[in-house]
């Protein structure tokens, strides 16, 4: 007879149970004792089994024998599996359910599944996971290993167009994106012609050179370490670096420069001073043209203009030829002082090529280039109506509706919109936007009452030079007008 353990590694007495016990009887009576004592073999091992036989044998009165054994088998398996877990993995949301794989052996129960929590093929989310690993054999010996699986968060961009458009043909300028999670970036110019990108390839920040149009699109690819990629695009363009006041600002604004002690006219004495001889005056709208563009009185009557003409006078003058070049040619002047650094051309440019074109009976095409730059876009200072000194009011608005004014124009840091409304108006609001549309400040919103006249500050301090347009609205109309800032 044979008898099988079911436990893995017996005690002594369970595998004596095991073995049991043996009585025997006779044909020819009774035998004593009835109970025999069996004799056990040695344990043998066939891997992890472990057999052993007890064995009885008798002998009755007339010398006849009997014998008879018992088998006991069982497993001996006191090791744990051996389990290999997978190493860490790291990988991005983009491709967050993740596989592995997980194996384990054991000396006697051959290969094992170990119990793997989360199992393979899991979606796990951002952060860091701890995968936890169970192998059990059939004695129910235990191992267990473990491993991280972190999931990092997508790469995210956003660019957004400077809120100063930069110089068209301008090298050095900058962009920035707003990226987070990213650690590849991948910039490119999608159009616009003559847009560079000079450095920065590679960082959240480019310098580029702009082009000689108003548009351009570029293009920012951000991937992380582990590839997962996000892109953004924005579209803006460029502006001339140089602006121009038309030759009907000065004229209707000649409060600004009609003292000596004025910053325009301070600007123009020191230039006629440095150039010394045939040039002078005091750059004020009185002082003579002839003394300013170092000419004679001849030299003006032979190209007909009256030798006592003065600045003021040359910008009223009408007609072509040496008219046009004396009214664009003090008011590109003007500008030169006025918009310092913003006009094409500077003071002693405009002076000497003057003197040189009425000398050398030439007025054009320097007439024209000059009616061209004053009048260059953006037009900073369009013509207007009456202007009080020292605060120089222009962009004047009227109709029956509302009167609208700004002053100074242009302004170094502050500038006040003031309107007048001729019936309670509701839902009224005053706010300034750069050239490329971004909105600036919010600075009134809310009900204007009849005949009142309101005064709101523009404060500029943290705003860049450049055009800015004020927009009131109300519920049935929209009025505008453009304020320039000068630093």
């Amino acid at each position: 007879a044979s008898g099988v353990i079911a436990a893995c590694n017996p005690n002594q007495a369970t595998i004596d149970a095991a073995l049991g016990t043996a009585t025997y009887t006779d044909n020819c009576g009774p035998l004593t004792p009835t109970a025999l004592q069996g004799t056990d073999g040695a344990i043998t091992s066939s891997g992890c089994t472990r057999t052993q036989i007890r064995t009885w044998n008798v002998t009755d009165g007339c010398g006849n024998t009997a014998s008879v054994s018992r088998t006991a088998t069982w497993t001996s398996d006191l090791t744990p599996p051996v389990i290999t877990c997978a190493g860490n993995i790291i990988q991005g949301l983009c491709n967050n359910t993740v596989n592995y794989t997980v194996t384990a052996t054991d000396n006697c129960s051959g290969t094992i599944i170990p119990v793997v929590n989360p199992p393979s093929g899991s979606i796990f989310p951002i952060g860091t996971t701890t995968v936890t690993a169970t192998a059990i054999d059939a004695c129910g010996n235990t191992a267990t290993c473990s491993f991280t699986v972190t999931i990092l968060p997508n790469p995210s961009c956003n660019l957004t167009a400077p809120a100063t458009r930069p110089d068209c043909g301008s090298a050095g300028n900058t962009l920035c994106a707003n990226a987070a999670n990213a650690t590849v970036y991948q910039w490119s110019i999608v159009s616009g012609s003559g847009w560079l990108i000079t450095g920065g390839q590679g960082t959240s920040c480019i310098t580029y050179t702009a082009g000689s149009n108003d548009s351009v699109t570029i293009k920012l690819i951000v991937s992380n370490a582990i590839g997962c990629i996000d892109s953004c695009m924005v579209t803006y363009g460029c502006q001339s670096p140089y602006w121009g006041c038309t030759l009907g600002f000065w004229k209707n604004h000649s409060q600004i420069w009609d003292q000596a002690s004025d910053p325009i006219s301070l600007c123009l004495a020191n230039v006629l001073t440095t150039l010394g001889s045939p040039y002078g005056g005091d750059g004020t709208s009185n002082s003579s043209f002839a003394t300013t563009f170092g000419l004679t009185s001849a030299q003006m009557t032979a190209v007909g203009l009256i030798p006592n003409l003065t600045l003021l006078q040359a910008l009223n003058l009408g007609g072509g030829g040496y008219q046009k070049l004396a009214r664009q040619g003090v008011a590109s002047l003007l500008n030169t002082c006025g918009l310092s650094g913003h006009f094409i051309y500077n003071s002693t440019q405009v002076i000497t090529s003057i003197h040189n074109a009425i000398i050398a009976h030439t007025p054009e095409p320097l007439a024209t280039q000059f009616a061209s730059a004053n009048e260059t876009i953006p037009d900073n200072c369009p013509a207007a109506g009456p202007a009080t000194h020292p605060a120089l009011r222009f962009g004047i608005t009227a109709d029956d509706v509302v009167t609208i004014s700004s002053y100074p124009n242009p302004f170094s840091t502050k500038a006040t919109i003031e309107f007048t409304f001729n019936e309670n108006t509701s839902g009224v609001t005053v706010d300034v936007y750069s050239l490329n549309g971004e909105k600036v400040a919010v600075l009134f919103a809310g009900t204007a009452d009849a005949g009142k006249t309101y005064q709101i500050d523009f404060n500029a301090d943290k705003l860049m030079d450049g055009v800015y347009i004020y927009k009131i609205s109300t519920p049935d109309n929209l009025y505008y007008n453009k304020m320039i800032l000068i630093k």
